[in-house]
């Protein structure tokens, strides 16, 4: 069954300007509330609630603490009533909304009837009619045009994320009622888009897949319009909600998503309609579930933790080349250990709600991979099982919670703290796989291991940052700050291009002017694979992230594999 993506779906400008504000409040030491859900995704709204941002039903609630305006904006007298009670408003209204909002307000000062075409119970219009003293009223359909007011001069305004054919209809009947007319084009360019990219779909695919919470406006009219071009149309939330056997017939399904509907989502659903394919496609499904299988596991990224062990160990073995002595092969049996531990542990707490849910059986299975780490390191001396273990203890206080000592101060977990997710984990596995092999080998120690480990950390540091580029919005909502939530996804590219090219160039020059040019095509091997799924990425969407980290994942399998053919053939 072949997928197509729309290419607007997902968060709109507007929603991540929301949420982007909303986790810059949650560090203020109060409480912090929104005016209801910030943004029309549930879960969404689950994970901004585990930051600390509850969602207030009235503003009534509300007494004191931190109010976000959400991205639909509040009456202008809510806001005053809040402010007359000292609570902090910090506004997160939409840009688009915003605009609407001063239109109205400065042609109702002037005296225009305001009429305001869209959803009465949408928290937009309820906000828009509170700018608009002089008069309006509101209409949703072509047939409530022939019940509106006389009046000398109207302005005509839509809700941001109504149907745009529907509204030229609408304000082309409203300019023939009035003589003095102004209609403004309000519905922001992602509705436009969105809205007109479901029915080219509609044209070409056999159903279309429409992700987004039931309560959001735009995501239903998403739908509505699928329906309305005559083909098959599935309104969900998350991928639970779709059944294999309603797309047995299909060959073809379009898939697009709201403007409040995270890419993480979205993705889900795309992989479970990939997996729609058993009976007719089973050697697709069956490499598509192993692929799942290994990745959502943790044990792909815990094989390359073991053959990056093995690349280190041939680099560290030449010139002399040779197969591992016994004592050398517990190395890659520790990294796999150690690394399934840390990343099953560091999955299963602080995640997206509904997207990861907490495995008892992972649970137990790292608890097992911890003792069988700890075991494999003590056999090779005291020394590195002393190392794995404060390694491991490491592991695990990257998790536990910094309390507030200080105003200046707030409280947060160490995942939080700026970038320390991507250097962590390069850390950890340079440690892990560089350095404690070295150990015993102080003695001996030399340019080419001090290179080593630093090739570790960095091949490890931009693997950790390529595949935060495709999380940059679960890490935003969650908390954590990558290197693409804090610089930009953007800004983020360019540095890893330019990292994954100098460190090629000063790779080829420092072996070759040392006198290595025997093993120089290993070692560069890493950078030009870098380099090589960098130039992939740019290609992607996300509805292929699943098969990008995979090749990112893979890179360290690749490394390894190299290193065990040098020891064969040295």
């Amino acid at each position: 069954m072949k997928i197509t993506l729309a290419k607007t779906a997902g968060f709109c400008m507007g929603v991540k300007r929301a949420v982007q504000i909303a986790l810059k409040t949650t560090r203020q030491d109060t409480r912090i509330f929104t005016s209801g859900p910030l943004i029309h995704n549930r879960q969404a709204v689950e994970a901004l609630q585990i930051k600390g941002i509850e969602a207030a039903v009235s503003s009534t609630e509300i007494s004191s603490g931190v109010l976000i305006v959400r991205a639909h904006g509040m009456p202008r007298e809510e806001i005053e009533q809040l402010r007359s009670r000292g609570v902090n408003i910090v506004d997160a209204t939409c840009p688009h909304v915003l605009s609407s909002q001063h239109k109205i307000k400065k042609y109702s000062d002037q005296g225009y009837f305001v009429v305001i075409v869209g959803d009465r119970r949408h928290p937009e219009i309820i906000s828009l009619q509170s700018f608009a003293p002089a008069g309006h009223v509101v209409i949703e359909t072509q047939d409530e045009v022939d019940q509106l007011p006389e009046a000398e001069r109207a302005i005509v305004i839509a809700q941001t994320t109504f149907n745009e054919q529907e509204y030229e209809a609408i304000s082309g009947l409203i300019r023939k009622r009035y003589g003095k007319c102004l209609v403004f084009d309000s519905i922001c360019q992602a509705t436009s888009d969105r809205q007109q990219e479901v029915h080219q779909l509609a044209g070409t695919v056999d159903a279309v897949v429409v992700v987004g919470g039931k309560n959001s406006a735009n995501t239903r009219r998403l739908a509505e319009i699928a329906h309305q071009r005559g083909i098959r149309s599935f309104h969900v939330e998350t991928a639970v909600e779709l059944n294999e056997e309603d797309f047995k017939d299909f060959t073809h399904v379009g898939v697009t998503a709201g403007a409040s509907t995270p890419n993480w989502i979205t993705a889900d659903v795309i992989n479970r309609l990939k997996g729609f394919g058993r009976v007719r496609d089973p050697w697709r499904y069956w490499l598509f579930a192993l692929t799942a299988f290994l990745l959502h596991s943790n044990l792909l990224v815990s094989m390359g933790a073991a053959m990056l062990s093995v690349f280190t160990l041939a680099v560290y073995r030449y010139p002399a080349g040779g197969w591992m002595t016994p004592e050398e092969s517990l190395f890659p049996m520790m990294a796999f250990f150690y690394t399934y531990a840390m990343y099953t542990l560091n999955r299963q707490r602080k995640t997206i709600p509904l997207s990861v849910r907490r495995n008892k059986l992972q649970m137990r299975l790292s608890g097992v991979s911890i003792v069988l780490a700890l075991i494999v390191a003590f056999v090779d001396s005291n020394v590195t099982g002393s190392l794995l273990a404060l390694a491991l203890l490491a592991g695990y206080l990257y998790q536990v919670e910094i309390r507030k000592p200080s105003q200046d101060f707030p409280n947060r977990w160490f995942n939080e703290i700026p970038l320390s997710k991507d250097l962590f984990t390069a850390a950890a596995m340079t440690i892990v796989v560089g350095f404690l092999p070295l150990i015993n080998r102080i003695g001996s120690s030399d340019l080419r291991h001090v290179f080593a480990l630093c090739l570790i950390f960095l091949l490890t540091f931009i693997k950790t940052v390529a595949l935060d580029l495709m999380d940059i919005e679960g890490d935003r909502l969650i908390g954590k700050e990558t290197l693409p939530v804090v610089i930009g996804k953007k800004q983020t590219e360019i540095f890893l291009a330019l990292l994954s090219l100098s460190l090629g160039v000063f790779a080829w020059y420092l072996l070759h002017s040392r006198g290595f040019p025997r093993i120089s095509w290993l070692i560069l091997s890493g950078p030009l694979y870098t380099v090589i799924y960098l130039v992939y990425y740019k290609m992607i969407k996300f509805n292929q992230a699943m098969l990008f980290e995979t090749i990112v994942e893979t890179k360290f399998v690749f490394l390894g594999l190299l290193g065990l053919m040098w020891m064969m053939i040295s």
